[in-house]
């Protein structure tokens, strides 16, 4: 893909959560979409459970890293939003207090990859290849999303028809 020879070295040997785990939860978002809890109910709350849990990190790791909401605060969250035990809602806290952010990268990756998406078949329209636009965000690898943005753009601009030459 045009994007691999653009890739630093470092983009290999730092970790990107936001895009990796970003398309992890773009991955469940696609499985549904598609239809695979069509007929299990319960993978499909499991599915929404999921979501619901994500959401509640970004706020919890927001508010003890940004609203100052005290370890009591974000773990009373927790357990009200998402049914987690104490034990469970203290050990996520102590994960938001040691690695700022990362719990929130999850969710900024997955909004990114949607966006981009529905970006580029607006762009598209019916020229709009879903397997293609896959193979752009991950055939390069783990990358920051400036640089996904970067190469989704590049990628849709390469689709668009080019005017005849005179």
């Amino acid at each position: 893909v045009h994007a691999l020879a653009r890739q630093p070295l470092v983009n290999y040997l730092i970790a990107q959560p936001a895009f990796s785990e970003g398309w992890a939860l773009y991955a469940e978002d696609l499985a549904d979409e598609l239809g695979a809890y069509k007929d299990d109910k319960l993978g499909r709350l499991g599915y929404l459970q999921s979501l619901l849990f994500r959401a509640a990190r970004l706020v919890a790791d927001t508010g003890v890293n940004s609203q100052k909401w005290t370890r009591a605060e974000a773990t009373a969250y927790l357990q009200d939003t998402v049914g987690l035990s104490a034990q469970e809602a203290d050990s996520e806290v102590d994960r938001y207090v040691i690695w700022p952010g990362q719990a929130c990268s999850y969710m900024v990756g997955r909004e990114t990859i949607r966006r981009l998406r529905t970006g580029a078949q607006q762009q598209l329209k019916t020229s709009f290849d879903i397997r293609q636009f896959h193979e752009v965000v991950l055939a390069p690898g783990p990358r920051p999303l400036p640089v996904l943005e970067a190469d989704v753009a590049d990628w849709v601009a390469s689709q668009r028809p080019q005017p005849a030459k005179k």
